[in-house]
């Protein structure tokens, strides 16, 4: 399942934001990215998701550099539909 489709199945409970690097290369500035395509997930106040141990992707957390403030979870690579869909279920259902 595509992003759009994922739009369109969950948009009323999440946001999904496509943001095409080679039309907008600043937009990488505030992220962490080695490879794209990179997924960043947040809660809806704000606040880094924070997986659990289910969780059917392997995410990054990340933390200020020399704190213990987890400010950003992510992903970098691909992830295949299903795993993406129970990913997307898990924030929603947080």
């Amino acid at each position: 399942m595509r992003l759009q489709a994922m739009h369109e199945k969950y948009g009323d409970q999440i946001i999904i934001k496509n943001i095409d690097l080679n039309q907008v290369p600043d937009a990488a500035n505030d992220f962490p990215l080695s490879f794209v395509p990179a997924q960043f997930m947040y809660q809806a106040d704000g606040t880094p998701f924070v997986p659990s141990e289910t969780t059917p992707v392997q995410l990054q957390r990340h933390f200020l550099r020399g704190t213990s403030e987890h400010v950003l979870t992510g992903h970098v690579g691909a992830i295949q539909d299903e795993p993406f869909e129970q990913l997307i279920l898990e924030l929603i259902n947080d």
